[in-house]
C-alpha cells in the first residue's frame, strides 16, 4: 500500500490521522484496514479503537450538553434510530459496507460519520 509507506515513520496515532484526511474517512475504518492487510497488529488496533471510541464518548456527553435546540447529529440520531447508525457503521467499519453506500442509507456525508457514532456510543 503506498500510502502507508509514505506514513511509516510517524508514530501511529499521526499516521492515521494522515492517511483518514488523505482518504477522507474515519480514523477508525483506516486502522481497520491496516489490521485486516497486516500493516498493524491486533493490539494496535484495539489500542487505536478504544482511543477513538472514548473520544466519540466524550464527544456525546458534549453534544447531549450543549445549551440551545438539537444539534444536526442528534437530529438525525433520533430520526433514524441508534440501532441503524450503529449496524451502517460497523459495516463500514468492518469493511462489509462502502462508505458511498452508508452515505446513502444514512442520508448523511461520510465525514459527518463520527459525529453520528459519537451519539449512540
Amino acid at each position: 500500500m503506498e500510502a502507508w509507506d509514505r506514513v511509516v515513520g510517524l508514530e501511529l496515532p499521526e499516521a492515521m490521522v494522515s492517511l483518514a484526511s488523505q482518504f477522507k474517512v474515519s480514523r477508525a475504518a483506516v486502522a481497520n484496514r491496516l489490521w485486516k492487510l497486516n500493516r498493524i497488529d491486533e493490539v494496535d488496533w484495539w489500542a487505536l479503537y478504544a482511543t477513538y471510541q472514548d473520544e466519540w464518548r466524550r464527544q456525546r456527553v458534549r453534544m447531549q450538553e450543549q445549551e440551545g435546540g438539537p444539534t444536526f447529529y442528534i437530529t438525525k440520531q433520533s430520526q433514524l434510530g441508534a440501532a441503524l447508525i450503529r449496524t451502517v457503521l460497523g459495516g463500514v467499519d468492518a469493511g462489509n459496507l462502502t462508505y458511498t453506500r452508508a452515505s446513502r442509507i444514512l442520508g448523511v456525508n461520510a465525514k459527518n460519520f463520527d459525529g453520528l457514532r459519537a451519539g449512540v456510543g
